[in-house]
């Protein structure tokens, strides 16, 4: 069966507060509206917007997300990881679960491709972040197969439960998935790429 993708997005205004010190309120806002508008266009393209949801507390990105003919969820739950299971369980239960962080802006559709392709041999597939200890994108080869654990340490954790629940896993390491911004370096490397 298709995989579904579920993508959870932070209020514009509210993400990437670690850039305050290098950005302004406003360049911030712009800064995520712009990652989301690439990484759910790309989820669009690649698995239909049918097969995509958006969660999210923001009524503006919601009906972003509705407008495109994706699904809107209302998050109702405190924190990402409760967001996500508050999201994952009304997605089709029977049906791949792909989620995508939203702060990829190297992320291409055969890196989505290659996560969805990833969940065909295994039944959780993981893209680490650049550091290898976060989780940029995570398939499940069904939804509630092991719990959302994002934050610090999050790729060890995502693959400790994977192993204690006696699930294959398979890692994706792709430029694409690895490369977000946290950090200025990270921004002033972005900044660079769009300049060439």
């Amino acid at each position: 069966m298709a995989p579904h993708i579920l993508i959870p997005v932070r209020p514009f205004a509210e993400g990437k507060s670690r850039l305050a010190a290098v950005l302004g309120d406003g360049e911030r806002e712009a800064l995520n509206r712009r990652f989301f508008d690439h990484v759910f266009g790309l989820a669009c393209r690649v698995a239909t917007p049918a097969h995509c949801a958006v969660v999210s507390h923001a009524p503006q990105i919601r009906n972003l997300a509705e407008r495109a003919g994706a699904r809107a969820i209302v998050e109702a739950a405190t924190g990402l990881n409760d967001a996500l299971t508050q999201a994952a369980a009304v997605m089709p239960a029977d049906a791949p679960l792909l989620v995508l962080s939203t702060d990829l802006p190297w992320l291409s559709e055969a890196d989505i491709a290659a996560m969805i392709m990833a969940g065909t041999r295994a039944e959780i597939a993981i893209a680490p972040d650049q550091e290898r200890s976060g989780t940029n994108a995570l398939l499940l080869g069904r939804a509630g197969l092991i719990p959302f654990l994002y934050g610090p340490g999050s790729l060890a954790a995502h693959e400790a439960a994977a192993v204690s629940a006696g699930l294959s896993i398979v890692r994706v390491e792709r430029p694409g998935l690895a490369m977000d911004i946290d950090t200025s370096d990270q921004l002033a490397a972005l900044s660079d790429r769009d300049r060439a």
